[in-house]
């Protein structure tokens, strides 16, 4: 069984400066973990799809899907936009903050990237994997683990970083909306129109490793269960994965890379 980890303090510390809304819908998943262990659900993997049967027992997906989140105990990858346009210039220099899933590869020259330390952390650790922006960036051994699985899937471009490392970006390509994988029953939006939750369909994407959503503007990453397998069997650094999709926060559970 997968260990899972408790963040409710973490939680509350990235919550400081946010507005009430954002307080709101925090505490409401906070509340709703807390009702979902209370019926004993013990199995992180059980939460993924976010149904149930009419008995209130949860479903558990064949295929569970999960949001990735950066790890905060390590350094966050940062493109400069200054080096994106100066380099992929004015029609595609957009790449420093623009998370749409667009191909870059054929116009590609490799960035020079920086790490920075989250708010309030004072790390100095580079991890084997970032995320960041709807983006992977991927160390020498975080490549070699993952590009099967990532290639069918979108690009990794070359970068460097520090005094001439090299890795890579990872851009993911694919949608759920592409897949027409976007489960109807569990996004639901409120009275004003705005996204309140989402959810997939795990057997339209039994075969996809990584993709993203229109549905969050392109910023979140999801992947099925080979990815997070294969992480963990090469204990690669610097993620988290967590199976509340819709949850940018991420902090309520997860496992830890």
């Amino acid at each position: 069984m997968a260990k899972i980890v408790h963040l409710s303090q973490k939680q509350n510390e990235q919550l400081k400066g946010k507005s009430d809304k954002e307080i709101a819908l925090a505490a409401a998943r906070r509340a709703m973990e807390e009702a979902r262990r209370n019926r004993h659900i013990n199995e992180p993997e059980q939460l993924a799809s976010g149904k149930s049967y009419e008995n209130g027992d949860m479903v558990i997906a064949e295929e569970a899907i999960y949001r990735i989140h950066h790890n905060e105990n390590y350094l966050m990858h940062v493109i400069p936009p200054v080096e994106s346009m100066n380099k992929l210039g004015a029609e595609h220099g957009t790449f420093a903050f623009n998370a749409k899933p667009k191909k870059y590869a054929e116009v590609w020259q490799p960035l020079h990237i920086e790490f920075a330390a989250c708010t309030g952390k004072k790390t100095k650790a580079i991890p084997d994997i970032s995320e960041n922006f709807g983006r992977l960036f991927l160390s020498q051994k975080a490549y070699a683990a993952l590009e099967t699985l990532l290639t069918p899937c979108g690009e990794c471009l070359p970068v460097t970083y520090g005094e001439g490392e090299q890795g890579y970006i990872f851009n993911p390509l694919l949608t759920a909306e592409q897949l027409n994988a976007i489960d109807k029953k569990l996004t639901t939006h409120d009275q004003h129109g705005n996204l309140e939750n989402f959810g997939f369909s795990e057997e339209k994407l039994k075969d996809t490793a990584i993709f993203k959503t229109q549905l969050d503007t392109f910023k979140g990453i999801f992947c099925n269960d080979a990815v997070k397998q294969a992480c963990e069997a090469e204990n690669l650094t610097g993620i988290s994965f967590h199976p509340d999709v819709a949850n940018p926060i991420g902090e309520v559970y997860g496992t830890e890379q």
